[in-house]
């Protein structure tokens, strides 16, 4: 019984010695693959700062070429309103040049035909003395 005892010793010595070095081996792989994991990490956490960087200023070059695009918007709308204004004030002016000059020429108008009627009225009241007397 003892060489029994001593092969199942030893069978148990050598399975627990192979369980050993599997769990030995695995946590290696594990720390190994732990390390790569960690470098892969830091990798991707570098890119992702790069990508922020990088974005942040896309972000920033971009609100300035908005705010430049808004602020040349901006400007000919201003110089459109004042070139339409201008137009407006001379079209307005001219308007009233126009309806100035006709009030004008409708009261010569009225002036002369004044004049003409009342030629007219003293030539027919001196004929109408002149027949009564």
């Amino acid at each position: 019984m003892t060489e029994e005892s001593n092969q199942n010793h030893s069978k148990t010595k050598e399975i627990i010695t192979a369980l050993a070095e599997s769990i030995k081996q695995n946590i290696i792989n594990t720390e190994k693959w732990k390390g790569e994991a960690s470098k892969k990490f830091a990798k991707q956490e570098t890119g992702l700062q790069h990508t922020k960087t990088d974005l942040n200023k896309q972000i920033t070059r971009s609100e300035g070429r908005i705010f430049t695009q808004i602020k040349e918007v901006q400007e000919a709308l201003d110089m459109n309103l004042t070139t339409n204004s201008t137009n407006m004030n001379e079209r307005i002016n001219q308007i009233s040049d126009i309806i100035d000059t006709g009030f004008e020429n409708m009261e010569n108008t009225v002036n002369d035909t004044k004049i003409v009627l009342e030629g007219a009225i003293t030539a027919y009241n001196d004929e109408m003395d002149e027949r009564l007397v």
